[in-house]
């Protein structure tokens, strides 16, 4: 079964990152799939995971502001195993909230 989980909070340095690349490390381990979507502008889930949100060609702004770019053609690797990926973030999702 499917499950999504969603850490959200608008005041900055609660622990959002740490939260959720922690969870899906123990959900990995655990034997469960995980995707993470980082929509913060920030990136900083992004930049964990090796990925410069500076310079994607693909990232979650290119979800939400085009009709031709599929959540699965942004998706890359995250951890091991491919029990884990991530959607990454980007700079750019600062001026998709416009």
């Amino acid at each position: 079964m499917t499950r999504s989980i969603v850490v959200a909070n608008q005041k900055g340095g609660v622990g959002k990152t740490t939260t959720v690349a922690n969870l899906g490390a123990a959900l990995t381990a655990m034997g469960q799939r995980v995707l993470l979507i980082d929509l913060d502008p920030q990136a900083a889930l992004t930049a964990t995971y090796g990925y410069d949100p500076y310079n994607l060609p693909l990232s979650m702004y290119s979800v939400l502001m085009s009709d031709t770019t599929s959540l699965a053609r942004v998706i890359r690797p995250a951890g091991v195993k491919g029990m884990m990926a991530i959607a990454p973030g980007s700079v750019d999702l600062a001026s998709a909230e416009l």
